[in-house]
């Protein structure tokens, strides 16, 4: 650590009322730092675990039901013919929606709604993605659509923080910026 590493912690120390750990022994207060943290980490990783699936759940009931009418709505017939949330690991945080394009089993022309994790991964690291949100102006607290057919991934006007407080039945901002997406025009 250079001096103004160790000058921003101990700002940060004293900004966050934390400056008295430096009257205990410095073996005992670095240990019990650590320790402090490494349970305020354990906890944030559960609650934030848990607002993401609060989120994928709303999300693709959103998808579902009226992001899937005004697809259909503008393509006509039932474009939508099935929405899931199946996918594990680091890919969970995504909300798939196979449409009339794709053939029933194929993924080639399936849309995609990632946040979070997934969002990052995909952006940043997944080779699939030929066509990517410049890592520097990505904002993770925003979705993410991608579309299996052009191998692209761009960043949505809507943010998580909407999904978790229930998007609006006639909220058509998705259904633009997909649009936009299957028409190359984003």
């Amino acid at each position: 650590m250079d001096n103004h590493s160790a000058v921003d912690f101990v700002t940060a120390m004293c900004e966050t009322g934390e400056a008295r750990r430096y009257q205990q022994h410095p073996e005992v207060a670095a240990t019990q730092f650590a320790s402090d943290l490494a349970d305020q980490a354990r906890e944030m990783m559960t609650e934030s675990r848990d607002v993401l699936h609060r989120a994928k759940g709303l999300l693709r009931v959103f998808c579902a039901g009226p992001l899937a009418a005004q697809l259909s709505e503008t393509y006509g017939g039932e474009y939508v013919f099935a929405v899931d949330i199946g996918f594990s690991g680091i890919y969970q945080w995504t909300v798939n929606i196979h449409t009339a394009d794709t053939e029933r089993r194929s993924s080639d022309g399936r849309l995609q709604i990632k946040f979070g994790p997934t969002a990052w991964f995909a952006n940043e690291i997944d080779k699939d993605w030929s066509d990517t949100v410049d890592p520097a102006d990505a904002d993770y607290s925003m979705l993410f659509l991608t579309h299996s057919k052009h191998g692209r991934i761009v960043q949505s006007s809507v943010g998580l923080s909407e999904v978790l407080d229930g998007l609006d039945p006639s909220d058509k901002r998705l259904h633009d910026e997909l649009i936009s997406l299957v028409d190359r025009r984003l």
